[in-house]
């Protein structure tokens, strides 16, 4: 329980205060059998929150439920030849973003599967997966909209293939690509996009204490709409550098850089360039504390609204944004434990809200969340 100052992410320049005190319960059941020949894990739960409305009556329409199921089975781990198989499924409802009282439901199901080789003991390694991601929005209060009309419904294909070699115990090299295609099923307003990526890498030890991680690639969305295609322009070269240094076994830092495109509904593409970083404490053996920070630079493409203006930059939108998350927690006992966090989000932007034209309203706000914390794990 604690208090959400924000959590309808309202803009800073609409004069409606929409903080409130929150509540969230969110209890889950796991199951984790890990054989040799045959391993399998499953994991159901459920996040419910809810508003009172104590600050802001309008908050009161807003719960957060979460439903979550899924499983993944892997047949012959560590042997030269082994298969993977997995299904998740969510229910989620949502508070919705810049307009109090407002809601997302949705539906999302990703279907997961993979095999892989490893000649020669393990030191070559081969695998191919492929997903498939179906999300559908339901508009439970009748506002009809980009929901109604299916904007925001995606059906997604990947399959990725991967090599690793390692030339030492712990270290070694990788290559992978990967093609998509995402479609939209029930609206012909938003385009296609067939995704593609590749990327070299290395990752591993550097130090007993230090590893690293350093990759390089290109990914292009390659999205089609009716005029054809519309992103050969995009400078893809994405990768990762990512640093992790455990100077004893009681404290662990780690922080780096990552660049990558997705293509997204009602634009063409975002690309996203992340710096972050974390830090994990333990003292005593039974205080913890860590922190997560991150800065995100978000460059999207063309609007993709089916004709109609979502935001005054139908072009070059560009977004900036700063999340930063700090826990503190006691564990009394291995499974019980008492704790406080506290997750601060700022997001700048160079776009408005054309709803009204007449009085336009950056997209941009700030959002902090103070919770206490009591967990139980058997």
């Amino acid at each position: 329980a604690g208090f959400d100052t924000n959590p309808y992410s309202t803009s800073l320049e609409n004069p409606e205060f929409g903080g409130d005190i929150t509540a969230r319960l969110r209890p889950y059941l796991e199951v984790n059998n890990p054989g040799a020949l045959l391993a399998f894990k499953g994991r159901a739960s459920l996040d419910y929150g809810f508003l009172p409305g104590a600050v802001n009556p309008d908050t009161r329409a807003g719960r957060r439920v979460l439903r979550n199921a899924g499983g993944d089975l892997e047949v012959n781990r560590g042997g030269m030849f082994n298969f993977a198989v997995g299904d998740t499924v969510s229910w989620n409802s949502d508070l919705g973003v810049a307009v109090i009282g407002s809601l997302l439901n949705r539906v999302h199901n990703q279907l997961r599967a993979g095999v892989g080789m490893m000649p020669g003991g393990g030191t070559l390694q081969l695998r191919l997966g492929y997903a498939f991601d179906f999300t559908k929005y339901i508009d439970i209060q009748g506002n009809q909209g980009l929901i109604a009309d299916g904007v925001l419904d995606t059906m997604k294909h990947g399959l990725t293939l991967r090599s690793d070699y390692r030339f030492l115990p712990k270290t070694g090299v990788f290559a992978s690509v990967g093609a998509g295609w995402q479609t939209y099923p029930f609206t012909n307003t938003q385009p296609q996009a067939f995704p593609l990526t590749a990327m070299i890498g290395v990752q591993g030890n550097i130090l007993p204490k230090l590893a690293g991680l350093a990759s390089v690639g290109y990914s292009n969305p390659f999205v089609v709409d009716n005029t054809g295609l519309v992103t050969g322009g995009v400078i893809g070269v994405i990768g990762q550098v990512e640093a992790q240094w455990a100077p004893t076994p009681q404290t662990n830092l780690g922080g780096g850089f990552q660049r990558r495109f997705d293509p997204i509904a009602l634009y063409q593409y975002v690309g996203n360039s992340r710096f972050y970083g974390r830090l994990q404490q333990t003292l005593l053996g039974r205080f913890s504390f860590g922190l997560n920070a991150g800065y995100s630079i978000l460059e999207f493409g063309d609007e993709e609204g089916g004709g109609q203006a979502l935001t005054d930059r139908q072009t070059g939108r560009l977004d900036g944004n700063l999340d930063v998350g700090v826990t503190a927690a006691y564990f009394f006992y291995d499974w019980l434990s008492l704790g406080i966090t506290n997750n601060t989000d700022y997001r700048h932007t160079n776009a408005s809200d054309v709803s009204n034209p007449a009085e336009p309203i950056n997209l941009g706000y700030v959002r902090n969340v103070t919770l206490v914390l009591a967990s139980i794990r058997y």
